[in-house]
């Protein structure tokens, strides 16, 4: 079969991979210039790029890590330390992060009453909650502030809260109880590992592999005669099958109704906005802050060497990022460059004051993020578990799965097995 793949992110790719080994024939069309998705990295210099998505892989993410060893790449991750690290700037007063069990029974922003509540509950959720990333159904339409219940208000609000309002660009009380217990379990005592040559390299590499057309952005995928029209700048081509692997919304766009997942239209994403800056320098020691509550901004991370901000740095330059919450990015994604960087960076220096002046920076890099990761309320995976794939066309996607990379990597191959072995 000759099949379509919309999207050369993670999931496209991974479909698209999983298709051609089985036989079929894959074309891949990615609007955009490069390939990646939301693992793009930006190459700013040999030896210097910032990942401007997803800044690492981890111990809990079995198909992608086993997808990087069937091609060869298991051997470019390095270990990435994050656990344990940072600061908490809570309402003025800044204390470390309890992200680690040390740094939690060292804490003064939980008693002892608190530390041996949350940590008992933690202990009972390691032995109730599978590992994985897998969702507990039970979980599902509860709200992570009740979820989270018999950890105690505290440890929800001075322990999880940061944690997860970071990555998931969301406030704990719109998240689903279900994402917060699969996250909780996994990372604390997941492995985190950084990729050699940046996010995209495995997605790169599996590209040179395909038939990617890249500029080539999908107007409409349409079931047709059996198969699957594709128009791009207003030129048809068929088909016999199709896996769109975009965001929910794109997806909206160009798939008629009556093919769309019915629970589509309700997936709404958080948008991100963060600006990463560098300079010669390299005397920066690393340190990274989350602020609560935030406005503008949320986290600021500095350093310098090759300890870089989900990138690398040459050893005798500094870098800097400062990222916003969700709240903000809404606000802040269509501002011109230099009015939504004077305005983070500013805010930023409130927060961490050794934020070096943007005047001293030789590259400034503006990230925005219109659809960033989905956001996992109360009942998110209720329809996405009844949901069920129909020939020609099937999805592919974080949204389908977990906001992650290894939600992606599950969701191509997903895709691609409803398709068969071409000989089958």
């Amino acid at each position: 079969m000759r099949i379509a793949v919309v999207g050369a992110g993670p999931a496209g790719l991974t479909a698209a991979y999983r298709l051609v080994a089985a036989g079929h024939e894959a074309v891949v069309f990615e609007a955009g210039p490069v390939v990646g998705g939301r693992t793009h990295t930006e190459h700013l210099a040999p030896g210097h790029w910032t990942d401007d998505g997803a800044g690492w892989l981890a111990s809990f993410y079995p198909s992608t890590l086993a997808l990087l060893a069937e091609v060869g790449l298991r051997g470019t991750l390095r270990e990435l330390s994050l656990r344990g690290g940072g600061d908490l700037l809570l309402d003025g007063s800044v204390h470390a992060n309890p992200n680690s069990l040390g740094r939690i029974l060292r804490t003064d922003l939980l008693s002892a009453g608190e530390k041996v509540r949350f940590l008992a509950w933690m202990a009972q959720l390691m032995v109730t909650q599978a590992g994985g990333l897998r969702i507990d159904d039970r979980q599902d339409p509860v709200p992570a502030r009740s979820a989270l219940a018999g950890a105690g208000a505290a440890a929800a609000d001075r322990v999880v809260r940061p944690s997860f309002e970071g990555p998931f660009f969301s406030r704990l009380e719109e998240l689903s109880g279900a994402l917060v217990r699969s996250w909780l379990r996994d990372l604390s005592v997941g492995t985190f590992f950084q990729v050699d040559g940046g996010m995209d390299s495995p997605w790169r590499h599996l590209a040179d592999r395909l038939d990617v057309r890249l500029g080539a952005a999908v107007e409409r995928v349409t079931p047709s005669d059996g198969g699957v029209e594709i128009v791009v700048d207003s030129e048809p081509e068929r088909f016999d099958g199709a896996v769109v692997a975009v965001p929910a919304p794109l997806a909206a766009r160009i798939v008629a109704d009556a093919v769309l997942p019915p629970f589509a239209h309700d997936i709404v994403y958080a948008s991100h906005v963060r600006v990463y800056a560098a300079r010669p320098g390299g005397s920066l020691a690393r340190s990274g802050t989350h602020a609560l509550p935030n406005d503008i901004v949320a986290t600021v991370e500095l350093g310098s060497g090759r300890a870089g901000s989900w990138g690398r740095v040459p050893d005798d330059w500094d870098w800097a990022l400062v990222c916003a919450p969700a709240a903000s990015s809404g606000h802040l994604i269509d501002l011109a460059d230099a009015d939504l960087v004077a305005r983070m960076w500013q805010a930023g220096t409130a927060i961490e004051p050794r934020l070096f002046p943007l005047e001293s920076a030789e590259i400034t890099h503006v990230v925005r993020w219109r659809h960033a990761v989905p956001k996992v309320g109360p009942g998110y995976f209720a329809p996405i578990r009844a949901f069920r794939q129909r020939p020609p066309v099937v999805f592919a996607g974080d949204w389908l799965v977990q906001p992650c990379v290894e939600g992606a990597v599950r969701s191509g191959d997903a895709a691609a097995a409803v398709f068969g072995s071409a000989s089958g």
